[in-house]
């Protein structure tokens, strides 16, 4: 202390030199979205879904949501829609894109072969009643009319389910998923029940727990949507049509909005923090000094704790996001103890450097005392919660280089 006491024009540089490199990685620092890191490592559920996850792919699906402007029907840009879903297939970071119509990329032989096993009582009921003598004639009639569709997947399907037993199969499942429709007969894929909008469900190669993915996906998918809507431009200035809207919703886009409101946490909750612990300084001492350079020792611990995490390529946690706030509520208190020892010095006739001087073993206590406080939070290190481990490092190693 008495050595930075006569340097101390050269410690703060250095402290600001320090601050500085730290801040480049701490801009860039990322945080953890995928709520598996929160659950234990020894959980065998945790381990068999991640093995899932692994070998299967992911679960998670994103919506490319068109809609068409005012009152317009978004049957105006089934041209549009089907150009960008043939584009969206050559982006690497889709696997496939379901737009919800009938094509060779669905084959319902297995499903069709086994509709009664699917139904419940009453679809089961009104199957087996399709087929008496006075109803066939009625659900032939109603199954003749699919004929007239100019595809020649509609007439094999009528051909193959006359008396239409996968409509009552497709509300079955409907039904169950409660989101999308299974049904082959539509021919104008996923469109909302008033026309004005059409969904493609994209299925992206990994999960959506990796930001990083997740923001080159979205890219990936933005200039794509550009590209193909500037072909259209033109037709669209033509016909005298306004362009549709486009917009992107899932876990993807979910997982990019949670890391930013976890970043802006961890800044509000270490900026309020900072403010209270100062205001409660300036306020107990009333003095500017102690306000200003008390407080740079948490600070740039904190800084190089970040910094540390974000080199070392670790993702914070939700968990991690108030380690920043109880770093300043925790760093105070040796700060406070060093300070009214050194005006209580003062206050004896000592000179700011024999003061300084004096305080060898009020520092002690206030190390040890630091030491103590880090190795509580260092304990959660041992525990099998991943979100708990990395707060106790975050706070424990942050208390240890403020000390220092």
């Amino acid at each position: 202390m008495t050595g930075a006491r006569t340097r101390r024009v050269l410690v703060l540089v250095l402290a600001a030199v320090l601050a500085v490199v730290s801040l480049v990685p701490v801009l860039r620092i990322r945080f953890e979205t995928d709520v598996l890191q929160l659950m234990p490592r020894e959980s065998g559920a945790v381990d068999a879904f991640e093995t899932y996850l692994e070998r299967f792919g992911s679960l998670d699906a994103l919506y490319v949501y068109v809609a068409a402007p005012g009152d317009g029907a978004v049957a105006d840009y089934d041209d549009y829609v089907e150009a960008l879903a043939d584009a969206l297939r050559a982006v690497p970071e889709i696997t496939r894109i379901d737009t919800g119509l009938l094509d060779g990329s669905r084959d319902w032989t297995y499903l069709t072969d086994r509709q009664l096993l699917l139904l419940d009582e009453a679809g089961f009921m009104e199957a087996t009643a399709r087929m008496a003598p006075d109803r066939v004639p009625v659900q032939l009639t109603r199954t003749r009319e699919l004929l007239a569709l100019p595809t020649p997947e509609m007439k094999a399907l009528a051909q193959r389910d006359p008396l239409g037993w996968f409509e009552l199969t497709s509300a079955r499942l409907q039904g169950a998923s409660g989101v999308l429709q299974v049904d082959p007969s539509r021919t104008d894929g996923y469109v909302t029940t008033d026309g004005r909008a059409r969904m493609l469900v994209v299925h992206p190669t990994q999960p959506p727990f990796d930001t990083t993915y997740a923001r080159t996906l979205l890219d990936r998918i933005a200039v794509t949507e550009a590209r193909v809507r500037a072909q259209f431009a033109p037709e669209w200035a033509a016909d005298d049509l306004p362009p549709p809207r486009m917009d992107v919703a899932g876990g993807h886009r979910t997982a990019i909005e949670t890391e930013s409101l976890m970043r802006g946490e961890a800044v509000s909750n270490t900026a309020w923090s900072m403010v209270g612990v100062l205001a409660l300084l300036y306020l107990a001492f009333r003095n500017v000094w102690l306000v200003v350079f008390g407080t740079l020792p948490i600070l740039l611990g904190t800084l190089v704790t970040l910094a540390v995490h974000e080199v070392a390529g670790v993702q914070l946690s939700a968990a991690a996001t108030g380690a920043s706030a109880m770093l300043f509520g925790l760093g105070d208190d040796g700060l406070v103890l060093l300070f009214v020892a050194y005006r209580d010095r003062l206050a004896r006739g000592c000179s700011p450097l024999d003061a300084v001087r004096d305080l060898g073993g009020v520092g002690v206590s206030v190390f040890l005392g630091a030491v103590t406080t880090a190795a509580t939070f260092l304990g959660l290190w041992f525990m099998s919660f991943p979100s708990l481990q990395q707060l106790g490092i975050v706070v424990g190693l942050g208390m240890l280089l403020t000390v220092f």
